[in-house]
C-alpha cells in the first residue's frame, strides 16, 4: 500500500477524538482526505481492508461524509442540525486542490446571504447565525432601515409574531415563521457586539 491507500493506523489518536473528550461534537466532510484508505479500492486492497478493519473514521467521528466537495454546503447544514443544543462542535471540512490559492473573491459572502429572514423558522436562523459567526456576522433588518448585527442566538419556546422584535423580561425576542429566536448577542450600527440586556437599556422597544 502507497501514502494514500494506507489507512492511518488505529492506534493514532487524531485532533477530533481529543476534541470527543472534552465534550465537542465532531465531523469530515467533503473531498475525501487519504486517512481511510481510498474512496474506491480494488478488490485486494478492499478485503485486506474489511479483514483487519482498517477503516477506523466512523467511529472517531459522529458525522462522517466524504462523497464530495460538491454538497459541502448542504452537508455543513445537515452537520450543524445534528449538534446537540449547547454542545461545542469542531467540523472539518475538505475542498479540492488544496495546495492552489483561492480565487480573489473566495471568501466573500453575498449580503443578502447575511440577512436574517424572519419568514423561515427558528432552527433554519439559529443554524444562519451560528454559521456566520463570528467572521462574518449575519444581520436583522428593522423596519426603521437600521441593521442590527446578531453574533449569537438560541430556540426560544415564547410566543411571537411573525418578523415582531419584542423585550421580554430582560430578553430580545424575535418572531419567525416557525417558532422564536432569542438574540443573545447583537451590534447596532456603530457599536461593538454586546449582550440582549445592554442592548435593551440603550434602546426602547415597542
Amino acid at each position: 500500500m502507497g501514502r494514500f491507500s494506507s489507512p492511518l493506523a488505529p492506534d493514532i489518536v487524531t485532533a477530533p477524538e481529543v476534541l470527543r473528550t472534552k465534550g465537542y461534537y465532531t465531523g469530515v466532510c467533503g473531498r475525501y482526505f487519504h486517512l481511510d484508505g481510498v474512496v474506491s479500492p480494488i478488490p485486494v486492497t478492499a478485503q485486506v481492508y474489511e479483514k483487519h478493519n482498517m477503516r477506523t473514521w466512523k467511529n472517531r467521528v459522529d458525522f462522517l461524509d466524504v462523497s464530495s466537495q460538491g454538497p459541502t454546503p448542504k452537508l455543513f447544514d445537515q452537520f450543524l442540525g445534528k449538534v446537540p443544543k449547547g454542545r461545542p462542535w469542531f467540523f472539518w471540512i475538505n475542498y479540492n486542490d488544496p495546495h492552489h490559492p483561492w480565487d480573489a473573491d473566495a471568501g466573500k459572502v453575498d449580503p443578502g446571504e447575511r440577512r436574517l429572514d424572519p419568514s423561515l423558522s427558528a432552527t433554519e436562523l439559529e443554524r444562519q447565525v451560528r454559521a456566520l459567526s463570528p467572521a462574518i456576522g449575519a444581520y436583522l433588518e428593522r423596519e426603521e432601515g437600521e441593521r442590527l448585527g446578531v453574533s449569537a442566538a438560541r430556540l426560544t419556546p415564547e410566543d411571537v409574531a411573525t418578523g415582531e422584535l419584542v423585550a421580554q423580561d430582560g430578553r430580545l425576542l424575535l418572531g419567525t415563521g416557525d417558532g422564536a429566536l432569542e438574540l443573545l448577542e447583537v451590534t447596532p450600527p456603530g457599536r461593538r457586539p454586546m449582550d440582549a440586556a445592554a442592548y435593551l437599556r440603550g434602546h426602547r422597544m415597542s
